[in-house]
């Protein structure tokens, strides 16, 4: 009886075809809408969480305790001595390692100063770390010129500066005292890291060291480790020793997430926002898709109580029509399921631009402009079920109100 009903339910679609694509069209743009908006909103996530390793944080940082308790602040006298041993102990352990000094400093032009932030690197490691380089869209990086300053591209923008400008820097050395630097624009960068492109500074170790008196010392030393993977308990251990067995005794090995907490605060405290967004469309989804179900269930009150007169029981009919409503439920997620999976396949290799927000303001994702979906297969196949069984409570309701009639009730129904 079962298989005879389920053939009664898809001649049924088909021979309402109206109802059926109406019904299911509901089901399907609400699936696509919320597979779009998810693969969306993941994939800035993980970009987010990516930027922040590639270009801020790397996968982890060796410091002294000073500099990270006043990490705020920027002080360069809260300087690694000599990170010379350590990098050439994590070189012979594989690990990818370059040393760096961030220091704020205050860049003095025709209008004012403006405080920004600087970061001095070594250009010959730095590259196996960070990825910076391949972004410069004009000029040159500090492997071509040492002796200038590699700026984000929105922050010359705005300050109307251009390569081969100069600029007056005044920040304060090692020692604590004032030093003011005239150094030549010499490259622009724009990369995927919005905060990087909107207000920071790069210069050479080579100048740090002559300049601010740094004298081989770093205020952070970054470590990277292949993207993906997290640094093994062992590893972590040999690290820890090796930082401990240094001169220098106020070491300390932070790991990304601690390095970023802040921003992954911010990004956690947004991702409830857009789970209350995923929940609205699920709503938005839910309540079209019970409307029309209604509706649908609704109009065939006189062909119901035709068909107990004929001798159907109503446990038969209630099983035909949650049948109907499965079949419904199945084409309407499946169609919108292969649509948002169309629309995500573009989103995933050419993005969506995003630089009219990020570009003039801090979104709290680490990103700049262009965003890139990603697959999310348990939010595909959770719509799908979720949407199919929605379809099939939705029928029960009024299909059990409507078999609780007379049959007589049934056949004058209007």
């Amino acid at each position: 009886m079962t298989k005879i009903l389920a053939l009664l339910a898809l001649k049924n679609l088909d021979r309402y075809k109206k109802r059926t694509l109406i019904t299911a069209s509901t089901i399907a743009f609400g699936i696509m809408a919320l597979i779009i908006t998810d693969g969306l909103l993941t994939g800035i996530s993980q970009q987010s969480d990516n930027n922040l390793i590639q270009f801020e944080t790397g996968s982890a940082q060796i410091r002294t305790q000073k500099s990270w308790d006043e990490k705020d602040y920027l002080l360069i006298r809260n300087a690694i001595e000599d990170p010379e041993p350590i990098q050439q102990e994590l070189k012979a352990w594989g690990i990818q390692a370059t040393g760096r000094t961030d220091f704020l400093g205050e860049m003095i032009l025709r209008e004012g100063g403006i405080q920004t932030r600087f970061t001095a690197l070594n250009p010959e490691t730095d590259g196996q770390v960070f990825d910076l380089e391949r972004y410069v869209v004009e000029g040159e990086w500090l492997t071509q010129n040492p002796f200038g300053i590699v700026m984000g591209a929105w922050l010359a923008q705005d300050l109307d500066l251009k390569t081969g400008d100069f600029i007056t820097i005044r920040t304060r050395a090692k020692n604590g005292n004032l030093q003011t630097l005239d150094l030549k624009i010499t490259g622009l960068l724009n990369s995927p890291h919005g905060s990087i492109n909107r207000g920071q500074v790069f210069l050479s170790s080579h100048l740090a060291d002559e300049q601010l008196l740094m004298r081989g010392s770093v205020t952070s030393f970054v470590i990277r480790y292949p993207m993906g993977k997290d640094l093994d308990l062992k590893l972590h251990e040999k690290i820890n020793s090796l930082i401990q067995s240094q001169i220098q005794k106020d070491l300390v090995f932070l790991d990304w997430r601690i390095l970023g907490q802040e921003a992954l605060e911010i990004a956690a405290a947004k991702s409830k926002g857009t789970s209350a967004l995923l929940f609205m469309i699920i709503l938005i989804a839910a309540v079209g898709i019970i409307n029309t179900m209604l509706m649908a269930v609704y109009e065939r009150i006189r062909e119901l109580g035709t068909l107990q007169a004929l001798g159907l029981s109503p446990g038969h009919i209630l099983s035909l029509i949650i049948f109907e409503a499965g079949g419904i439920g199945l084409l309407g997620s499946f169609a919108g399921a292969l649509m948002g999976t169309a629309v995500n396949i573009y989103f995933i290799f050419q993005g969506l631009d995003f630089s009219f927000i990020s570009r003039n303001m801090d979104i709290g994702y680490r990103i700049s402009g262009q965003i890139f979906s990603s697959w999310n297969w348990g939010t595909v196949v959770g719509a799908i079920l979720l949407s199919t069984f929605l379809a099939m409570g939705s029928a029960l309701i009024p299909a059990r109100k409507a078999l609780s009639l007379e049959i007589t009730a049934c056949l004058r129904h209007n």
